[in-house]
This record gives C-alpha cells, sequence and structure tokens, in this order.
C-alpha cells in the first residue's frame, strides 16, 4: 500500500513537472514571436503633407492597424535630409550613409502577424532585391520616397512633397506598392501630393 501510495505521488508529481514544461515551452513560443520585428501597413490614408518626418511617424503610432501599443514605430519614408536611407544603390558606403534610418543591419522583418518575412537586411540596413515576400501581399499603395530599380533605396531628392510638407498637385512622391518583391515594393509611381497614400511603419 506504501508502495502505491509512493507510486501515485510520483505520478502526480511527474504530471506537474510535464505540465510546468508545456507551459515553459508554450511561453517560450509566444515570447519568440512577440519579439519579431515588424512592419505594418497603416489603414489610414493622407496626403503628402504630414509637415516633417517626424509627423509621419507620428501617423505610424497613432494608426488603427499598429500591431502592438507598447512598441514605437518609424515610417518607412525618405526626404534625403531628416531621414535618408541610402545615397548610393544599396549604401554601398554602408551604414555611414544612413540618416536616422528606420531599418537596422543583418534584421529579419515581418508583417504584422509576427511571422511572414519579408526580408533581412544586410550591413548597410537595407535588403536585396528580391524580398522574400511583399510588403502586404495586395496592391496597396504608401508613399516612400525612395528609387528603385537601378538606383535602389536611394532617397529622392525629387519626389518627396517637398520633405512631406506638401500636400498639392504642385509637387510629387515617391510610392511603392504592396503586393512586388522588387524595386516597385518601394518605387511604383510618382504621383501628385494631393493623393492620399498609406505608410508602411517599421518597429524599433
Amino acid at each position: 500500500m506504501a508502495l502505491f501510495s509512493g507510486c501515485a505521488q510520483y505520478n502526480a508529481q511527474g504530471s506537474y513537472l510535464a505540465l510546468l514544461l508545456l507551459n515553459s515551452a508554450a511561453g517560450t513560443a509566444s515570447s519568440s514571436a512577440a519579439s519579431q520585428t515588424r512592419i505594418f501597413l497603416t489603414q489610414a490614408t493622407h496626403n503628402g503633407n504630414f509637415v516633417n518626418i517626424a509627423g509621419a511617424d507620428a501617423f505610424c503610432n497613432a494608426d488603427a492597424n499598429r500591431p502592438s501599443t507598447t512598441s514605437t514605430y518609424k515610417a518607412l519614408l525618405a526626404d534625403a535630409a531628416s531621414r535618408v536611407s541610402c545615397t548610393t544603390s544599396y549604401c554601398s558606403g554602408g551604414t555611414a550613409e544612413n540618416v536616422d534610418w528606420v531599418l537596422r543591419a543583418n534584421t529579419t522583418y515581418f508583417r504584422a502577424d509576427g511571422t511572414t518575412a519579408i526580408f533581412t537586411t544586410g550591413a548597410a540596413g537595407v535588403p536585396v532585391f528580391n524580398l522574400t515576400n511583399s510588403f502586404t501581399g495586395a496592391a496597396d499603395e504608401y508613399w516612400t520616397g525612395l528609387r528603385g530599380a537601378g538606383a535602389e533605396w536611394i532617397s529622392s531628392t525629387m519626389r518627396r512633397c517637398s520633405f512631406w510638407a506638401d500636400g498639392t498637385a504642385g509637387a510629387t512622391g515617391a510610392n511603392g506598392i504592396g503586393n512586388a518583391v522588387d524595386g516597385a515594393s518601394i518605387r511604383n509611381t510618382t504621383p501628385t501630393c494631393d493623393n492620399l497614400r498609406k505608410l508602411l511603419c517599421v518597429e524599433q
């Protein structure tokens, strides 16, 4: 009888230990998913006048599509002055070309779901085309202020809606399209700045 009681106690302890291990594994998986660095597309649209780059960042952080309220996001938007991606194709000069750039070097970025990888950046803080997956998988259009094929990731000095402070038809801004994996993902068309577009927002 004592032996049986001992076995019962062991089984209870073993079951408890197994439960602890399962909870620990689930917690690790949950933490891993939550730690993925994400890029999301805003729900709201806006013309080219955000006042400045900081205004575009604020637009990201106020958007309903923001996947985490504990993270800060910055707009994937360049003006060739206060926010610069590259000054040469693929930042051949390295991260010295970056100014307040929103992508980190050697980092994998995911869609808002935290599981679909979009790309992994290189040492200069930009990915090489083609991307692993498109930004959104749909024909969404968003402002970028970037150049594409042949001048990959260079900040445009012309298509930037006057430093993102002009929402009129008198200026133009570069935009990308969400279902492309090539240079069109960051430079598809250059509409006038009175048009409404979304933003891509990058977790920091």
